[in-house]
């Protein structure tokens, strides 16, 4: 976290609740119509959540701010127009 790595303790319980006889994740949503999951998602998602006190404390944070925790760099985003996409190619294609 600001630039200096956090060790946090976390136990691999996932909070779920129950759904037409089948427990599910409540927070963190994935693709179930895979035979495998990964819980490491979870389980980073658990951390964050205890980094910050609640999950709910997670709601108001963005993809950015995790991207920039994660790796510490500086996060851009780039809004890409089928024009801009098309200019791009057509740039690194005579080059």
């Amino acid at each position: 976290m600001n630039g200096v790595w956090k060790y946090v303790m976390i136990d691999d319980f996932i909070p779920t609740v129950k759904v037409n006889n089948q427990y599910e994740p409540i927070f963190l949503k994935v693709n179930t119509q895979k035979k495998s999951i990964n819980i490491w998602p979870f389980l980073l998602q658990k951390a964050y959540a205890k980094i910050y006190s609640s999950y709910e404390s997670l709601l108001d944070g963005t993809v950015f701010d995790l991207m920039n925790e994660l790796t510490g760099a500086s996060v851009e985003k780039l809004t890409l127009t089928p024009t801009t996409v098309q200019q791009l190619k057509t740039y690194y294609s005579n080059s």
